[in-house]
């Protein structure tokens, strides 16, 4: 299968997973998966590629990557802005027997099969990045058919540029991806003019042109509308020698490190890849001795503690935090630590010592939103419709893509005697927020309409984890009753729902 996975030349090097090995792209040079390129190989070709291999690009300047079957003449574009989406992988089965034993049981009469995969916040696998409690991260990515053009050099989503120099000649093409009227197509060399033509495309059409290559200079292909607004351009790669990147290694045992900072820093490492033989627990465990206030570390390992029920550690550690934290006035600028123990007393049945730490953490801008969520929700728990509606607002301000405050504050709307207001936020938010599950559970406790339960069951699918979600945050805000009516609508047959209704309470 000639098929060839790319992206634009800039991408020099890719690693595997967790940047463990790294490799020259498209041509290897070195050992990759244990595969002797030594003599110099096109990894980009499917072919050439033995084993079950995985790359991911180190980095691109360009919003695109791409893959091409010759043969079939056409391929796949995914368009998205480098700066959200860095993530550019490919992965195969490889050409070697193996693979092709996979493909066959794998594709039926398909042949062989590329997955060509994109990262949005995110530039290898694993390599995640932090979502904080209640954030909400927004991406777009566009997946766009082709053909005609081979390799591409630039692509938007109106249009994919071909600039090659290839046996004296140069190859210029221009496929359309929208409507393209009268676009204008510039070729120039060193900022001299050397081609112009006008064009006009529909969706799925392409150009080409083939032009005598005379040794000219560095090229560049533009493209622009008809009143001279551009649309894409790509300015030909020079391609310098730059040193390969270094892989990662494993860090330190915690023993072994003296500096706090260090074995925060490692910890947060091994959170964030949820890593399979090391435990985060065990570098904040030892920054906390050798310092044992130290702020982000006692956070740290208290947010471990408090997400495995042990909230008498994270009890203590929050404390700790806090004596380091207020030593010399009360008004840090982090509000962590007085999060972290508003929600274990919270957790502990202490909702009056939780409301004293939620409201300090709300004088910090790094919890604010999740501060005021909370303090809405234990007045919801103690029937303070009011003060409720307040706070849910207040936390709303901060953090409008909260969908548990969204239905917090419709339900204490309706409970408020609003049910008209109620299902006016309702219905506006689900315009945005179409698949909230708190916003149509909402809508259901509100309605009680046959068309309010479809809706609430096509949403969530009755899966159990959606259910579960639902009588927590039900809990969570007071509404013990509606907890038993909501999981009998869903009627999820899984274990986590069927224990909640067999629940006493």
């Amino acid at each position: 299968m000639p098929t060839r996975v790319y992206s634009h030349p800039n991408v020099t090097a890719v690693f595997d997973h967790g940047k463990r090995d790294v490799s020259a792209f498209p041509i290897a040079t070195g050992t990759y998966y244990k595969v002797d390129y030594s003599a110099g190989v096109d990894i980009s070709r499917y072919k050439n590629v033995p084993v079950p291999t995985s790359y991911m690009a180190e980095k691109s300047d360009y919003d695109f990557v791409g893959a091409y079957h010759h043969d079939e003449r056409g391929g796949l574009l995914h368009v998205a802005d480098h700066h959200v989406s860095p993530g550019k992988k490919q992965w195969s089965w490889g050409y070697g027997d193996f693979g092709q034993a996979w493909d066959r049981n794998l594709t039926d009469e398909n042949g062989p099969y590329i997955e060509l995969m994109t990262g949005v916040f995110t530039d290898n696998q694993p390599d995640f990045t932090w979502l904080a409690p209640y954030e909400e991260k927004v991406f777009v990515q566009n997946f766009l058919p082709y053909s005609e053009l081979g390799m591409v050099q630039n692509a938007n989503t109106q249009l994919a540029l071909k600039l090659v120099r290839e046996s004296g000649q140069l190859q210029l093409g221009v496929y359309a991806i929208a409507p393209l009227n009268h676009i204008v197509v510039e070729l120039s060399a060193d900022h001299q003019p050397l081609y112009e033509t006008q064009l006009t495309l529909k969706p799925g059409e392409s150009w080409q042109q083939t032009l005598p290559e005379n040794g000219v200079g560095r090229l560049t292909l533009k493209v622009k509308t008809a009143e001279n607004q551009p649309l894409l351009d790509y300015q030909e790669h020079i391609t310098q020698q730059t040193p390969l990147p270094e892989p990662a290694i494993a860090p330190a045992l915690p023993e072994a490190i003296h500096n706090g900072d260090e074995l925060y820093f490692i910890g947060q490492h091994l959170e964030q890849y949820n890593h399979a033989s090391r435990y985060a627990g065990d570098y904040y465990r030892r920054a906390v001795e050798l310092d044992p206030q130290d702020y982000r570390n006692n956070v740290a390992l208290g947010t471990l503690a408090f997400n495995s029920a042990d909230w008498a550690l994270a009890e203590q550690c929050a404390r700790a935090a806090l004596q380091r934290a207020h030593r010399l006035n009360k008004n840090p600028r982090d509000g962590e630590a007085s999060m972290l123990l508003a929600s274990v007393l919270e957790r502990m049945g202490d909702d009056a010592g939780a409301w004293d730490h939620y409201y300090k953490a709300s004088w910090s801008g790094n919890c604010r939103d999740a501060a005021w969520w909370s303090l809405a929700r234990l007045a919801m728990k103690r029937g303070d419709v009011a003060d409720a509606l307040e706070k849910v607002n207040t936390s709303l301000r901060f953090n409008a893509s909260n969908p548990l405050a969204m239905g917090l504050k419709a339900l204490a709307l309706a409970n408020s005697g609003q049910k008209k207001a109620a299902l006016e936020f309702i219905f506006a938010s689900l315009e945005q927020y179409p698949l909230s599950y708190p916003l149509h559970c909402a809508r259901w406790m509100i309605e009680r309409s046959d068309d309010a339960r479809e809706a609430l069951l096509r949403i969530t699918g009755r899966r159990g984890v959606n259910a579960s979600l639902l009588a927590g945050w039900l809990l969570s805000i007071g509404q013990t009753s509606a907890v038993k009516e909501v999981l009998a609508v869903l009627d999820s047959q899984e274990a986590l729902p069927m224990l909640w209704r067999a629940s006493p309470k």
